[in-house]
């Protein structure tokens, strides 16, 4: 359908109350309604010449008055508010907003009620991630809430993509080059044995925020029709959400390179794998007293990544759906929204040249960065230690620039840090890893019991180090050459089959998808 219009477009938000519609049959009395629906807040009657009536009501409403007997109750019905993004356009009236809205909704098969009076759109609660994907796709920008967010599903599949890689080209839909990177110089992507995932990713026109794009999170593999789709669930992100909160995709990974190609904007990336599938790894996750920030630190190898940024529900970017960066930026302010990246968000990369050594190799907002020492065992300075009370799996940390941070430990297999008391986490390793997850309890045990693993972690670490990306110039442009021909004689059968499974999956999963509380 159509994009939205500027000053069409609109900024929709699902309200926190929720509303039930009661269809009473003929011969209830007009007055016996009346009376009935006169205490509600709100509340809603039409009357049909059949002799059928319809009130809309607050569910909360009918625990206290429970409504009449044979009627038809159908709950979970959410009202939407729409509002123009500036204070220049005027408001749109009631009429124009059921008009632009119902369009979407009917386009994405979306059920939906109007009210009488003020004439409320109405959609389940169930809906609203699929309304709000078509509303995004329209040109709208929508509020994240609680009732758009939805839960990861359960899944024994293990993820495509563990490892670190280096985009070496995108193309944005398939067959056109938007984005072609030097094997050193692209962006990098580490992802865990777990499913968590960050990417550092440089804008790729100089100075400009609008392609800004670093992003993590954890994904979940899921098998269907023979295929591998991946749900990411994003824990901070440089862009707002696209519609859905998860993002379906397909992912092919053979060897040392891994393509994706991710539905609906059918956009393919080809990644080339960095050191060694042995390589260890390590996870940690943000912990933010005040909730407003989130993000991950991860290890793999040498390699780093640290991305952070407003948690869910914080700010602009994190708490809206929109198209891209770049339309967030053109409704709410380019200036406003660069502020708040700029200061509120992170992406980081770098390597760990010895254990305790880490060192930053690209900063996505400051590329004057680059060699600065993040983090430096022999500083006073920069101090890290186990936290006390949380079953030795919290990290108090602080950088060489004097910032003091607290992580929670997900995956931990070795110690890039090198300090003595991070040696106990190896004896929670396996418990973390085997559960997918930081819940749960594991088993302790003293400090002093396990100092006698501290050579064999630096031993490993050393041995990663032995793992480099610097292939020889030449060497690297023949191997990207090659790949790349691989890829266009295979690029039209393949791809057409990963996108069917691909939206096959998403059509799947978002058919009765499962909602937070």
């Amino acid at each position: 359908m159509a994009r939205a219009s500027e000053e069409a477009s609109l900024h929709v938000e699902g309200l926190a109350e929720e509303f039930a519609i009661v269809s009473l049959p003929d011969g209830v009395a007009s007055c016996d309604i009346a009376s009935w629906v006169e205490a509600a807040a709100y509340s809603s009657v039409q009357r049909f010449k059949s002799g059928a009536t319809v009130a809309v009501v607050p569910t909360a409403f009918l625990a206290q008055n429970p409504a009449p007997t044979a009627a038809c109750v159908e709950r979970s019905w959410v009202a939407l508010k729409a509002s123009a993004h500036s204070s220049d356009v005027a408001a749109p009236t009631p009429l124009s907003v059921v008009g632009l809205l119902g369009r979407c909704l009917a386009q994405a098969g979306v059920p939906w009620r109007v009210t009488a009076g003020q004439a409320r759109l109405l959609v389940r609660r169930r809906d609203l991630p699929a309304a709000a994907a078509e509303f995004v796709r329209a040109g709208h920008t929508v509020a994240s809430t609680p009732s758009i967010q939805t839960k990861m599903p359960e899944s024994k599949e293990s993820c495509p993509g563990l490892g670190a890689w280096r985009l070496t080209r995108r193309e944005e839909p398939a067959g056109i080059l938007t984005e072609d990177w030097q094997l050193q110089e692209g962006p990098l992507r580490l992802q865990t044995r777990s499913g968590f995932y960050a990417e550092v990713r440089p804008p790729w026109s100089k100075d400009s925020t609008a392609s800004q794009a670093s992003r993590c999170g954890r994904c979940t593999a899921v098998r269907h029709a023979g295929s591998t789709s991946v749900l990411s669930q994003r824990i901070a992100d440089f862009r707002p959400l696209g519609g859905l909160p998860r993002h379906v995709c397909f992912e092919s990974c053979d060897g040392d390179t891994l393509e994706v190609a991710a539905p609906p904007s059918r956009h393919v990336e080809f990644w080339k794998r960095l050191g060694s599938l042995e390589d260890k790894m390590v996870a940690l996750q943000l912990e933010d007293q005040g909730c407003k920030r989130a993000g991950l630190w991860l290890f793999c190898g040498r390699f780093f990544a640290r991305v952070l940024g407003k948690a869910p529900g914080h700010g602009l970017v994190a708490s809206t759906f929109c198209r891209s960066l770049g339309h967030l930026m053109s409704t709410k302010g380019a200036a406003l929204i660069e502020e708040e990246l700029r200061e509120g968000y992170e992406g980081v990369e770098g390597e760990v040249e010895a254990p305790g050594q880490l060192r930053v190799r690209r900063d996505v907002w400051q590329p004057e960065r680059s060699g600065e020492l993040l983090y430096s065992a022999g500083k006073s300075s920069a101090k890290i230690h186990a936290s006390e009370g949380k079953a030795e799996r919290s990290l108090s940390l602080c950088l060489a620039d004097g910032r003091k941070e607290t992580w929670k430990v997900l995956e931990w297999s070795f110690d890039p840090f090198d300090t003595g008391r991070l040696s106990a986490f190896a004896a929670i390793a396996e418990d973390i890893s085997a559960n997918g997850s930081d819940q749960g309890s594991s088993s302790k045990r003293p400090l002093e019991d396990l100092e006698a693993e501290r050579p064999q972690k630096r031993k490993a670490l050393a041995a990663s180090h032995e793992m480099s990306e610097k292939p020889g110039p030449q060497g690297a442009q023949a191997a990207l050459s090659k790949a790349n021909t691989a890829a266009e004689e295979k690029k039209a059968s393949k791809f057409a089959s990963a996108f069917a499974a691909a939206a096959a999956a998403m059509a799947a999963a978002t058919a009765a998808p499962a909602l937070a509380d």
